[in-house]
């Protein structure tokens, strides 16, 4: 029953508003007159205000106002009835006066062809919309009036759909991200990786310029003391061979030898 009768009073809303739409006024006719509350709301707004110090909020005022004139008994609100009614009065003396005039007739005329214009439109509007055939949507089940529930039911079906795509685009996306950061990762490692084999490359090059260094001193050292025939070396020998020979030298006791290689500076 109340969704009902809540129902009604947006319908009769709903019709006021479209009323107030299509009302056609007249600038011309005199304004009419405010009634007793709001002469007593404007007159009396700085007092109350002066009087109730505590109510800051506007909107709040303009309630306790109209609480208060509504508690207030006839005889409190006289003064303002009465001025409302000589209003009232004098509005409705100037208005029969207006309507005598040819001001006011042609402004009647005026509106009795804007309602036929707006009447004969409706009409025009209405065989339009009963002429043209009900609006469908093609579907793999075939043709769906937009008006019906099965079209309801195809939507219902579409939104589903479209949520499950959603999700498994969330999803790639977050399998993406991290593939992205597994590769970051991987670029990351090779990066010091390459750093640690430039690395031990220089080191790999300088031991090698060491040894080659120590081996042309150690030939020419024997070379000098004319002893590399017999260690079966020459000067093209390999740092291997060299070692090798001067190995199987200390084994046997060769002062001449070991003079030479104590010779040797390697600063």
């Amino acid at each position: 029953i109340m969704n009902k009768s809540k129902t009604n009073s947006v319908s009769r809303s709903s019709q006021s508003i479209k009323k107030k739409r299509n009302l056609i006024l007249d600038v011309n006719a005199p304004k009419r007159p405010s009634g007793a509350y709001i002469i007593y709301a404007t007159k009396g707004y700085k007092d109350f205000v002066s009087t109730h110090p505590e109510i800051k909020d506007k909107s709040k005022i303009m309630t306790a106002m109209a609480e208060h004139w509504k508690n207030m008994s006839d005889e409190e609100k006289k003064p303002y009835t009465d001025v409302a009614q000589a209003n009232r009065n004098e509005y409705e003396k100037r208005l029969q006066e207006y309507k005598q005039t040819d001001v006011y007739r042609n402004f009647i005329e005026n509106k009795k062809q804007m309602q036929k214009k707006a009447q004969s439109n409706k009409k025009q509007n209405k065989q339009s919309i009963d002429d043209n055939p009900e609006p469908v949507v093609s579907t793999r089940d075939g043709e769906i009036s937009v008006f019906s529930q099965e079209f309801i039911e195809h939507n219902k079906k579409r939104q589903g759909y479209l949520q499950r795509i959603r999700r498994e685009i969330a999803d790639i996306d977050e399998e993406e991200s991290l593939i992205r950061k597994n590769i970051e990762r991987l670029q990351s490692k090779y990066g010091d990786l390459h750093v640690s084999n430039r690395a031990d490359d220089h080191s790999s090059k300088m031991n090698e310029k060491i040894l080659s260094r120590w081996r042309g001193l150690v030939i020419n050292a024997l070379e000098g003391a004319k002893l590399l025939d017999s260690l079966h070396l020459n000067k093209e020998s390999s740092v291997d061979d060299l070692i090798k020979s001067l190995e199987e030298a200390s084994k046997k006791p060769n002062d001449q030898i070991k003079n030479c290689l104590n010779a040797i500076h390697f600063g």
